[in-house]
């Protein structure tokens, strides 16, 4: 058998990483939500400073959904390859008594 961490523990510390990228994205969600500006503003100044706050909260929006994306899938690829390491060395495993048995 190979000598490696439990499943559960790896899966566990993909999991706290996931949930830590998860808090950091909630970090910058609530910090982008705050640049807002006085959408009655009429000068071109005040339109210009509205669109470009428009442009910087759809994109840290899009960064943040990307990067959930992400390690939520980096999480589900953990489990599956943790899952099948374990699942392939416990066949292995199987077939040791029986080697060299012929």
């Amino acid at each position: 058998m190979l000598d490696m961490d439990e499943a559960s523990e790896v899966i566990a510390a993909a999991g706290r990483f996931t949930r830590a990228v998860d808090a950091v994205n909630g970090t910058v969600s609530r910090a982008v939500d705050s640049f807002v500006t006085d959408r009655g503003a009429a000068s071109a100044l005040d339109r210009a400073l509205t669109a470009r706050t428009d442009w910087i909260r759809a994109t840290f929006g899009k960064a943040v959904a990307d990067s959930d994306r992400r390690a939520e899938s980096l999480y589900q690829h953990a489990a599956h390859v943790v899952n099948t390491v374990e699942a392939a060395d416990a066949r292995g495993a199987a077939e040791l008594p029986r080697a060299g048995t012929g």
